[in-house]
């Protein structure tokens, strides 16, 4: 799949957040990933860019983020046997 494309197309479905050509992915419609990449777009992409989405500020998630960076951390026992020859 063509990476440009995939980039490219998302803007098909933004909502006025900056300047962009809402059409600008018609120029990939001979690529034989159009079709699937407009169905991937449409099913999952569509739905981040809806600006009335209900979200926590990232401030929310800051106390569970430390609580896992300050666990003391060991690599499980398994990994540190030394592989059987």
């Amino acid at each position: 799949m063509d990476v440009t494309f995939v980039r490219d197309s998302p803007g098909h479905y933004r909502h006025g957040d900056r300047p962009f050509d809402k059409n600008r992915r018609e120029r990939y419609r001979g690529s034989p990933h159009y079709n699937r990449t407009v169905e991937f777009t449409a099913k999952y992409d569509e739905v981040s860019f809806n600006p009335d989405y209900p979200c926590e500020r990232l401030s929310t998630f800051e106390p569970m983020v430390r609580r896992l960076l300050m666990k003391q951390w060991s690599p499980p026992a398994a990994a540190l046997k030394s592989p059987s020859v």
